[in-house]
């Protein structure tokens, strides 16, 4: 039984997206020739260096930290890597960029520190206005994932409001158009932001999101039980059962085949289940 819907790489950018083809898995894929929305096309043009030369080029520039990510994911043994902390660079109105942290977990049991190049940008006037600069932090818990980021921008990103699936945080001013901190639209939580993409002018000037589907994280487990269970290569031990136990051994072993299916796509946020 396999799980599918929604499961590649998505990039949001000012309200728009763009699903990744599957075929990218290595730092040297790019989602090229493709026919994208509005902002997400100019997103991607400035960061796979396609950007327009004509104008203010010592200002601009932008980063890309899909290949770090995916370098990761790719080492020997690794079995997960998380968002740990990120720094982000600020005044009271402005954004000027970020430095992002990832936890790795191994198959040892061993977990390992790493971090992206700083993206800040210091140049022109808003890098030299809007009151104090300083660092602020959001930290992930155990269990928090950031599912959203949300930004207030003009020319320039002037507010970054990070959303996970247990509070929200906001970094810089309230200038701008877009949500911000306006967390009143409901948030998605079915996806697990991984990676970031951005644009600078001076300051940061557009930030974008890289996220994957938590469908898997969230259903694997029963799919895969009730796989080996009917394959005979696993039981359920049935014995002094907790209330919340013999409610999953009812959905794992005693539940048919469609009803499974639909609880599945309730708990894993709409997704498609195939035999």
């Amino acid at each position: 039984m396999s799980s599918h819907n929604n499961n590649k790489m998505i990039l949001r950018f000012d309200r728009a997206s763009y699903a990744f083809p599957p075929e990218i898995t290595t730092t040297d894929d790019h989602p090229s020739n493709t026919t994208v929305n509005n902002n997400v096309y100019s997103l991607l043009n400035e960061v796979i260096g396609q950007r327009n030369h004509d104008y203010n080029t010592h200002y601009r520039g932008g980063f890309n930290d899909l290949g770090f990510y995916l370098d990761l994911c790719a080492k020997d043994g690794c079995t997960s890597v998380d968002l740990s902390s990120i720094h982000v660079h600020h005044s009271n109105e402005y954004c000027m960029g970020m430095k992002v942290f990832y936890q790795s977990t191994f198959a040892d049991g061993s977990t390992s520190i790493s971090f992206t190049q700083d993206h800040v940008y210091e140049m022109g006037y808003y890098a030299h206005s809007g009151g104090r600069r300083r660092v602020s932090s959001i930290i992930f818990a155990d269990g928090e994932y950031l599912a959203e980021i949300r930004t207030r921008q003009g020319e320039i990103t002037d507010q970054i409001t990070f959303i996970t699936n247990r509070r929200s945080v906001s970094f810089g001013g309230n200038g701008g158009d877009g949500e911000g901190e306006d967390t009143s639209q409901p948030v998605d939580l079915s996806r697990r932001i991984v990676a970031f993409v951005g644009t600078a002018n001076g300051v940061l000037e557009r930030l974008g999101a890289i996220s994957i589907s938590r469908n898997w994280e969230e259903v694997g487990h029963f799919v895969i039980l009730r796989a080996l269970i009917e394959q005979n290569r696993a039981t359920l031990q049935n014995s002094s059962l907790s209330e919340g136990d013999a409610v999953v051994q009812t959905l794992i072993v005693d539940m048919g085949g469609d009803v499974f299916k639909r609880i599945l796509s309730f708990l894993g946020h709409g997704m498609k289940v195939s035999d």
